[in-house]
């Protein structure tokens, strides 16, 4: 991912959801597909995915809690010993009531784990680390683009 300024960052998300904006800290830009950071007192994280025409954000909120740690993440598809995958949800820009989810890594760190950075199982996969970073790429895209109301 290309490293940005903190004020492109901030312009891809809501006036609303600007108001409890803190910045990101120690960001590792060639070890991402996507940035995201926790708001410390809150069960939410800022989320901002790069596609070639434009940088989305989002704001993914899980419940407290330890996560399933059997299960798999959607985006990953890894199953995370440590903190476990939970149910991350966010509401749409087009209609704010609604809200799509996905089963998440619980500190969404699937970039570091395809990378074999953090620790995480994986089912067993013939394509290469390079394949496995496209195809996270391409879901959280594809999620960001649903989520703001340019795919159905």
């Amino acid at each position: 991912m290309r490293p940005y300024l903190l004020d492109e960052l901030k312009a891809t998300f809501s006036h609303d959801e600007r108001q409890e904006w803190v910045d990101p800290k120690n960001i590792n830009w060639e070890e991402r597909d996507f940035l995201a950071w926790k708001h410390p007192q809150a069960g939410y994280y800022f989320v901002c995915v790069p596609s070639r025409e434009r940088l989305y954000g989002m704001v993914f909120r899980m419940k407290a809690g330890a996560g399933n740690l059997f299960g798999q993440c959607d985006l990953c598809l890894a199953s995370n010993d440590e903190q476990g995958v939970k149910l991350a949800t966010v509401e749409t820009v087009d209609n704010p009531r609604r809200q799509i989810g996905l089963h998440v890594c619980a500190d969404l760190g699937c970039s570091e784990r395809i990378r074999g950075l953090k620790a995480g199982l994986f089912m067993y996969e013939t394509i290469s680390i390079g394949k496995r970073i496209e195809r996270l790429q391409m879901k959280m895209e594809r999620f960001a683009r649903k989520v703001h109301g340019e795919l159905p």
